[in-house]
């Protein structure tokens, strides 16, 4: 059992056996702050002030519901400080039942003895015969379930759901896996928004490395019912700028971790594992994105075609991405024949109106597909009120996500620019350079997708459409 310092003034009354033998008890720990609760019960650690706003979360969901997102980076102690945070939980409330879902069943067996180990030591000791590795419970009913994404604990109630690391890297690459993952997460809140007796009907808490831009985090930041807590603490503040510097430099130094950036750097040049483990910044692979085009001479006048417009106006606090793009796009079958691609300054809603008149020419009618967020819909308002046939389309993931589909489909030849016009090289290069990033310059290429979207679906998970009037979208 966890010892108490010399001349420790307890919280509260102390009886005459915690006096007599300098024992906490598990009430007395819980009433202490996590980050005093941590040196307290483990001497080894200090406490990790750098993970106060994660230690603040993990003291919350006792009294609120939350749903949180922790991309922290590696070897910061995210791990044990949850552990010691479920276990300072249990000792103010033993009646709380925790599941602790990690990648596979040997994380889940090292993760639920480390944690019954803090918890015999806060004086919560389980039944006799009762604990197993994944499996154990207080006293008074409570406990911990540790499992992995791909285990079951069906009939198990849930307080609270924490999802630490739910898959390797050799699993984040694949869609399935991740697929899997979002799944069984989404089943065990449902099983505890029924089941919870936690205020709200218990929290969710997800601590990963962030492997893919398409990863459980994205997913549940997506997830328009959800007021979503963020942390994240990239390694490395001001990356590359003259103010760079640690973010916790009594943990791992700034010079550290500037010689494993050089190490990982001369491996991989792409810095895909240095920004997913240290940064939580996902990378895209190398590989990825637009590559040459496929030329087309003559586009094929058929009955049924459709022709739409995407636009882009997304907004940015960041020089070099201030334009409107715009892309007419001629789609038969699954074909398409970029028409015409344009850009405006988009500080100026007359250029736009001019830019749009021009790209559709006698078209007037033609749909202008646009994924939307909050800061462009009173534009968009206007646009409609001079007559556009505005169709805005829901964004539930991030926009190098979306543009997978789009890309796929232009690598496969099926997205072609004509053979010989001014503005395919300018536009083909910009293409090119897309990355999804804050900053870049991508307008042209999400206009791009936009009318890719609009016209053969979504491409990922649930959309949907909002149209701002009740035109009817043409078909030839």
């Amino acid at each position: 059992m966890a010892r108490k310092p010399l001349n420790f003034d307890p919280p509260g009354e102390a009886s005459a056996a915690d006096a007599a033998d300098g024992d906490w008890t598990p009430e007395e720990l819980g009433k202490l702050p996590l980050l005093e609760f941590i040196p307290a019960l483990s001497p080894e650690f200090s406490s990790p002030t750098h993970q106060a706003d994660w230690c603040d979360v993990l003291e919350r969901v006792e009294f609120e519901p939350i749903v949180c997102c922790n991309d922290t980076a590696i070897q910061h102690y995210k791990t044990e400080t949850t552990l010691h945070g479920l276990v300072r939980l249990l000792c103010r409330n033993p009646r709380l039942h925790i599941v602790y879902m990690t990648y596979d069943h040997d994380r889940a067996q090292l993760m639920g003895t480390r944690a019954m180990e803090l918890a015999i030591r806060a004086g919560l000791r389980p039944p006799k015969g009762s604990a197993r590795k994944t499996s154990w419970a207080t006293d008074q009913g409570g406990g911990m379930e540790t499992m992995s994404a791909q285990q079951s604990r069906e009939g198990c109630p849930i307080d609270l759901l924490v999802v630490d690391d739910p898959m390797q890297e050799h699993d984040a690459i694949k869609k399935e896996c991740r697929d899997a993952v979002e799944k069984a997460v989404n089943h065990y809140r449902m099983r505890m928004a029924i089941s919870s007796r936690l205020p709200g009907k218990g929290s969710t808490l997800a601590i990963m490395s962030r492997w893919n831009l398409d990863d459980l985090i994205a997913r549940m930041q997506a997830q328009e019912g959800d007021k979503i807590v963020s942390i994240h603490h990239p390694a490395i503040i001001d990356i590359d700028t003259d103010h760079e510097r640690a973010w916790a430099p009594n943990v791992i130094s700034l010079e550290r971790l500037q010689a494993e950036r050089r190490r990982q750097k001369e491996i991989d040049p792409s810095e895909k594992m240095f920004f997913a483990r240290v940064m939580g910044d996902p990378r895209p692979d190398l590989f990825s994105g637009f590559g040459d085009p496929t030329y087309y001479y003559d586009v094929p006048l058929q009955w049924g075609f459709r022709e739409a417009i995407g636009m882009d106006l997304s907004y940015s606090v960041r020089a070099g991405s201030d334009f409107c793009g715009l892309v007419r796009v001629y789609f038969n079958g699954d074909r398409a024949y970029v028409r015409k691609a344009s850009r405006c300054r988009k500080d100026s809603t007359p250029s736009i109106v001019s830019a749009l008149h021009e790209i559709m020419g006698d078209q007037q009618q033609m749909p202008i597909y646009m994924y939307a967020s909050g800061p462009e819909v009173g534009l968009l308002r206007y646009l409609h009120e001079q007559g556009f046939n505005i169709v805005t389309m829901l964004a539930r993931y991030n926009k190098t996500v979306r543009a997978t589909k789009t890309m796929a489909r232009w690598n496969a030849g099926e997205i072609m620019v004509p053979h010989n016009e001014a503005w395919v090289p300018g536009f083909v290069q910009r293409l090119k350079t897309f990355t999804g990033m804050d900053g870049g310059v991508d307008d042209e290429a999400d206009a791009l997708v936009s009318a890719c979207d609009g016209n053969w679906g979504i491409s990922v998970g649930q959309g949907g459409f909002r149209a701002f009037g009740t035109r009817a979208v043409p078909t030839r």
